[in-house]
């Protein structure tokens, strides 16, 4: 007796959103007059596989949007957004996936391009893995992968924060301080190395357990990370004084 595999289903949102996709792609390739197989043609895949991406059935690599977009005369930007949302990554859930993905699109790099690209040695996993909100890059990382993408690292370190669910509202010297550890693309090891103080130290900072950093201590992180600390520590007492 031949068993029939079930059907996958998905999450309304992410259901909405394939069809969508689908439906613009059909209507694009219908506005210009030409077949699947031509369509086909133009994106390196078979009249098959874009038949499938118009009836919802499967969407098209990430890569393949900047192509799609240049040929159907489609916004990048939002196909890469509905693109975001027909796989089921949003950013409410996954921010810094949902950001190194969309970026990936706009590039319209492969995975193991990527990869490349930042000199991982693994196998092209690891860049899924991140985009899919499973594992974050290493601090190390952040600097580089703002160079690779052209984006100002302050941009991927918030997000990255975020998705740790670390807020400048409840910590904001905390916050601050692990914000531009990031930017600085150094490991809690290192930053207290260069700082002189211990990590015990460092994370005890970062995660708000102190209540008035030393001013010699505070001359210490502004200087290493070549910013003022003012407005957070300012904002750190008003939190304080409002416990009170």
């Amino acid at each position: 007796m031949r068993v029939q595999a079930a059907r996958r289903t998905y999450p309304p949102a992410q259901m909405k959103a394939r069809k969508e996709l689908g439906d613009l792609l059909r209507a694009c390739r219908e506005d210009l007059e030409i077949s699947l197989s031509q369509a086909g043609s133009m994106f390196g895949v078979s009249k098959g596989a874009v038949a499938l991406w118009e009836a919802n059935k499967s969407i098209p690599y990430a890569h393949s949007y900047r192509e799609i977009a240049f040929h159907y005369h489609v916004h990048l930007d939002s196909l890469a957004k509905l693109c975001l949302q027909a796989q089921g990554i949003f950013r409410q859930t996954n921010p810094l996936g949902y950001e190194l993905l969309y970026l990936r699109i706009l590039k319209g790099d492969k995975q193991d391009e990527v990869a490349k690209g930042l000199r991982i040695k693994s196998k092209s996993d690891v860049i899924s893995r991140w985009e899919n909100g499973k594992e974050a890059p290493v601090v190390s990382r952040f600097p580089k992968i703002a160079r690779y993408y052209n984006v100002p690292v302050e941009r991927l370190a918030k997000l990255h924060l975020w998705a740790q669910k670390i807020s400048f509202s409840n910590n904001p010297f905390g916050y601050s301080l692990h914000l531009h550890r990031v930017m600085k693309g150094e490991t809690l090891e290192v930053a207290s190395r260069a700082l002189r103080i211990s990590v015990g130290d460092l994370r005890y900072w970062e995660t708000g357990q102190g209540t008035s950093c030393p001013p010699d201590l505070l001359s210490k992180f502004e200087e290493h990370y070549s910013v003022s600390f003012e407005n957070s520590i300012k904002a750190a007492r008003k939190i304080k004084q409002r416990a009170a």
